[in-house]
């Protein structure tokens, strides 16, 4: 049975096997003995997915990006959040503010790419990623390649919106002087629920109100 070392800002370690793991509540770092990755975790409940011990960088920051759909959520928004990093440095974090703003453009690829230019000074983002929940629209592919992104990964497939494989392949588009590599699906079910999930209380909203 492999072994997990879990250590606490608190310098607080033991061995746990996997089938019997409780979370502390703390800050905690993470290695799996076998493969010796590290991951870092915070504000668990009771039980984790050890999965997440080997997740991938898409994964972890697609994570981060479900947590700004979350907040997006909380604010009566279309939950779509999105990360950009270079490398391992997240430049900037957001998530739909259409409604807030009053910007039919405050979309949050959009939103995190002008905080990660402004984060570093130049308008063009080159060697970074952009992590983001929602396949991004055809609005959102254009400022992409304007701001010469180096990299997309998306969670959940658009079919009436996306612009970079479901409906276009901007991203890809010989013609442009600017492709960008993508990769759809990751974390794909957890990213659909949510929309699913704000829509569908959007419908039980609307028939409660009707008379």
């Amino acid at each position: 049975m492999s072994q997990f070392i879990f250590v606490s800002f608190r310098s607080e370690a033991r061995n746990l096997d996997s089938n019997n793991f409780k979370v502390l509540r703390s800050l905690t770092f993470v290695r799996n003995d076998k493969t010796g990755i590290f991951g870092l975790f915070t504000r668990m409940s009771n039980m984790m997915d050890m999965d997440m011990v080997d997740m991938d960088m898409d994964e972890k920051f697609i994570l981060l990006a479900l947590e700004e759909a979350e907040l997006a959520f909380s604010e009566d928004e279309v939950p779509v959040g999105a990360v950009i990093t270079r490398g391992e440095e997240i430049l900037a974090k957001s998530h739909n503010r259409l409604v807030s703003m009053n910007d039919p453009s405050a979309h949050a690829e959009i939103l995190a790419i002008r905080r990660a230019a402004e984060k570093i000074g130049n308008y063009r983002l080159t060697g970074t990623s952009l992590y983001v929940t929602l396949e991004p629209c055809i609005m959102c592919a254009g400022a992409i390649i304007q701001a010469r992104v180096e990299r997309v990964v998306f969670g959940a497939a658009d079919p009436k919106m996306g612009g970079i494989v479901s409906l276009y392949n901007i991203l890809n588009d010989k013609r442009l002087n600017h492709n960008v590599a993508v990769r759809g699906g990751v974390r794909k079910e957890a990213c659909a629920e949510i929309m699913s999930r704000f829509f569908r209380q959007k419908r039980i909203v609307s028939t409660a109100s009707l008379p």
